[in-house]
């Protein structure tokens, strides 16, 4: 999306400040950090929950700890010159309008559907159109803002919000591509453009075929990170065209995040084809395996996958075998990534490398939510996932241990676990070591 994209914001004014001929308030970065984090929070919490309850989420988060002051979505009508209103929260001094349905080529709502681009204006119009009264304060609304819900040829409706001050450039592209992430989630549901308001909104059947149901799963997973990525590098140009190169700098940094975590999801469906047609290749060679976990560790820390935790390693200076040191560096990624995935923030993840008889011992211990007894021997399943990701913040398609399990198998080692639920999970990976006779110089 570019600013001439965004009807009302002026592309000649190269400060991105004024919108309709209206002055702009300077950008604060502690106003769009709460927006990035209320916005976030909505992306995490819409995941697997039905259509109806996702507008809900949508519309009252929204006007929580941010400047919007009432939020609604109005869906199409099967007529195709309507819109409805399906949704809305507010502050309680606002009363929406009693009238749910405005006509498509006669209302504000309309016309932000029709041209299928955000929209800001003025708020004191498109309020009089959406509510009855606002209070005391009728000039606490400044700009009603409009972002069409439409993916490809799906027109679903419309997000429209009220907000106490004019948005910023940043703040209107977070908003739509917001609005993006959640047509995309709706029309995943199967949510039809032409479906009534007043029929029932029913999720789609689970699929019979295995096949299509990962490819679902897939889709899904990738979906986040898509998201990110594309808004990260919007709003890096951005940054870019106004000289702003620490911002650019982040944003970018962000972008780079996403992408690294679509290729290793995308390496780990690889990966689990070749291994279920047992043709996942090993390369053993005399290897270090100090300096390969060290290497986990240095990735770990560059793709920032720990900045909210403490990571520490004890380690010797020299443990060698005959290693794959990609294959194993991807074991000990994918148990470190889950620790730092189901451990709070703050938390200690220890990664100890101990020598024991022939073989070497290397543990990942977390302080995360642990893994229930009764799931503990079914972990290693491909496609399992516990019952424990409904309560964290946790993607994934449960390929990353049985793929480990099968790199430390392919070694002649193992894999074990022990964890408790509240206490947290050690994974012990076990390698056998090169005699000391053969370890060479």
């Amino acid at each position: 999306m570019t600013t001439d994209e965004i009807e009302g914001i002026d592309p000649s004014d190269p400060t991105g400040r004024t919108i309709n001929g209206l002055p702009l308030p300077r950008q604060h970065a502690c106003q769009l950090r709460s927006l990035v984090t209320v916005v976030d929070g909505i992306e995490s919490e819409i995941s697997g929950h039905p259509v109806d309850e996702i507008f809900s989420i949508l519309t009252r988060r929204l006007t929580q700890g941010t400047p919007l002051s009432f939020a609604g979505v109005w869906l199409s009508d099967p007529d195709g010159g309507t819109l409805r209103r399906d949704t809305w929260s507010g502050r309680a001094v606002l009363k929406p309008a009693p009238a749910v349905v405005v006509d498509l080529g006669r209302s504000t709502i309309g016309r932000v559907m029709l041209s299928r681009r955000p929209l800001q204006i003025d708020g004191k119009r498109a309020a009089a159109e959406m509510l009855v009264s606002w209070g005391d304060s009728p000039d606490s609304i400044k700009a009603f803002l409009g972002f069409p819900l439409v993916r490809g040829a799906n027109q679903l409706g419309v997000l429209g919000v009220l907000s106490s001050r004019w948005l910023s450039e940043e703040e209107v592209t977070l908003l739509a591509l917001l609005a993006r992430r959640v047509a995309i989630e709706v029309i995943a549901k199967g949510l039809e453009t032409n479906q009534s308001l007043d029929s029932e909104i029913s999720r789609p059947e689970p699929a019979k075929e295995p096949l299509t149901s990962f490819t679902s799963r897939v889709t899904h997973e990738l979906r986040s990170p898509l998201t990110s990525l594309r808004g990260n590098v919007q709003l890096a140009a951005r940054a870019v065209q106004k000289g702003d190169r620490d911002r650019a700098e982040k944003r970018l940094r962000a972008a780079l995040a996403s992408a690294d975590a679509m290729a290793r999801l995308l390496e780990n469906v690889q990966d689990m084809c070749l291994l279920e047609r047992g043709e996942l290749a090993l390369a053993p060679a005399p290897a270090d395996l100090t300096e390969i976990v060290s290497s986990v560790v240095r990735r770990v820390v560059d793709e920032g996958i720990d900045r909210q935790h403490i990571l520490k390693v004890v380690a010797p200076e020299r443990l060698l075998g005959l290693y794959d040191p990609r294959r194993i560096g991807q074991c000990l990624f994918n148990l470190i990534a889950n620790a730092v995935k189901f451990s709070p923030p703050n938390r200690v993840i220890r990664v100890q490398v101990e020598r024991e008889g022939d073989y070497a011992r290397v543990m990942v211990i977390d302080e995360g939510t642990g893994i229930p007894e009764d799931e503990q021997g079914r972990i290693f399943e491909p496609y399992f996932r516990g019952a424990v990701i409904d309560t964290v913040d946790a993607r994934g398609l449960g390929l990353g241990l049985p793929i480990s399990l099968a790199i430390a198998e392919g070694h002649g080692g193992r894999i074990e676990v022990r964890s408790k639920v509240g206490r947290g999970s050690t994974f012990t990976v076990r390698l056998p070591l090169v005699p000391p006779g053969e370890a060479g110089p």
